[in-house]
């Protein structure tokens, strides 16, 4: 069975996670949010990780826009849970 293709689109730019961010702290961030999202996902989907400093659109995309909308859900309602 193929799995759903989802990239995920991470912000490196500081002011993302906080006026006081340095980029250490963005890096632990975006370690630990990717592995709640894929302890959430990862056996669903194929997961593809992409940091860059702005994301573009809503930072998940897919073919499904279903799946892409429900991942975007979730790290909307769980993101606060990597700082």
């Amino acid at each position: 069975m193929n799995k759903q293709e989802i990239i995920i689109q991470l912000p490196t730019e500081p002011r993302y996670w906080g006026s006081i961010a340095t980029p250490a702290d963005v890096d632990r961030i975006l370690e630990k949010l990717e592995g709640m999202i894929w302890s959430e996902f990862g056996e669903r989907f194929h997961l593809l990780f992409q940091r860059m400093p702005e994301p573009q659109g809503a930072g998940v995309h897919c073919i499904n826009e279903a799946c892409a909308q429900e991942v975007w859900e979730w790290i909307g309602n769980n993101w606060t849970a990597a700082l």
